[in-house]
């Protein structure tokens, strides 16, 4: 079978757009023959197939819309919903879920109630989106988020992000579990993301521009906010924890590295090697969002430990850790919101 997704990830010949405002929930795309003569609307999840790839383009369906639409509608029910425009956006990682347990939200929609937001199969990721006060910061929580390597292009993985770019929210903390590649590393440390490295993934920002978000040619010479970061440092010498720094490398997955793999970013100077977070820094500066980045080592990278990787390891140090990452979390968020 030819999976058209695969081309277009890998820049050939065919290319997918949405073909409604329905079509992040069910996939819908419309496929016109080269003569576009005629067409047909295919539903799949999260993947359509055709046979015969030479006897089709892909394009988009008339009247048609954007991820941007979908992320504007998804930013007007919530500001239809919340009083406040939250200060500032967390988005957790897999495993970081539970260290939110201390929050009292006033307000928690599921990723599914939400107008034209993706839904991720990954375990860790519960898909809820936590609005409310937390130690005297107006804060929105998306506790999970979506993944290329599910089927999601890099501009719908970012759609949390972009949503809360159109919802007004100025700052974001990026958080996600992530492989060290760095040797000082241990399985449980806590990182600072200071820069990252995002070849090895197609850009969010690939296709027509939101000019309404931000230029063509965003600058990514500081993605990630200094003082924001330095903030975290404050937070976490506060309860007596040490935070490293280092720079954050993103793989397509889901498959994880290979030593070979691992020697190769280290020499490219990566710290830790994660799935996720670099196109959703590249797309929140692109809107002017303020940034910052933290990583849970929960692992050390391939061929650095005997024995194989696997999920449930990312889970369970993510649960280990999570009254410290809580903590940290409660005690940061009044120093970045005044970062």
């Amino acid at each position: 079978m030819y999976d058209p997704i695969r081309a277009y990830r890998n820049h050939l010949t065919y290319k997918c757009f949405p073909a409604s405002s329905e079509s992040v929930r069910t996939g819908r795309f419309a496929v016109y023959g080269r003569q576009r003569k005629s067409t047909q609307n295919l539903t799949f999840c999260p993947r359509f197939y055709l046979t015969e790839p030479e006897r089709y383009s892909i394009i988009p369906e008339e009247g048609g819309v954007s991820v941007s639409t979908n992320e504007k509608e998804a930013a007007c029910f919530l500001k239809e919903r919340c009083k406040k425009v939250p200060e500032i956006a967390v988005v957790l990682g897999s495993g970081w879920s539970e260290a939110v347990k201390g929050f009292r939200p006033r307000r928690v929609f599921s990723y599914e109630e939400i107008p034209g937001f993706p839904v991720s199969a990954v375990s860790g990721h519960p898909g809820k989106l936590a609005v409310g006060n937390w130690n005297g910061v107006e804060t929105a929580v998306f506790c999970g988020r979506v993944h290329y390597y599910e089927g999601y292009s890099p501009a719908a993985a970012c759609t949390l992000v972009r949503t809360a770019a159109y919802w007004g929210v100025p700052k974001i903390l990026l958080t996600n579990a992530a492989g060290g590649i760095c040797e000082r590393f241990l399985p449980g440390d806590l990182m600072v993301i200071t820069d990252h490295i995002s070849n090895f993934v197609p850009s969010p920002l690939n296709g027509p521009n939101a000019e309404e978000l931000g230029p063509r040619f965003p600058d990514m010479s500081a993605a990630y906010d200094r003082p924001m970061s330095e903030a975290l440092h404050r937070a976490a010498g506060s309860i007596g924890l040490t935070l490293q720094e280092g720079i954050y490398l993103q793989t397509a997955g889901p498959q994880f590295e290979t030593p070979a793999e691992i020697r190769m970013m280290r020499m490219l100077g990566a710290d830790a090697v994660g799935m996720s977070t670099a196109i959703e820094t590249i797309a929140a500066r692109h809107a002017g969002m303020r940034v910052a980045g933290l990583s849970l080592i929960t692992n050390m990278a391939a061929g650095m430990e005997k024995g194989e990787l696997t999920h449930e390891e990312v889970a369970a140090m993510g649960a280990s850790r999570s009254a410290v990452i809580g903590k940290l979390l409660e005690q940061a968020l009044p120093e970045l919101a005044g970062a």
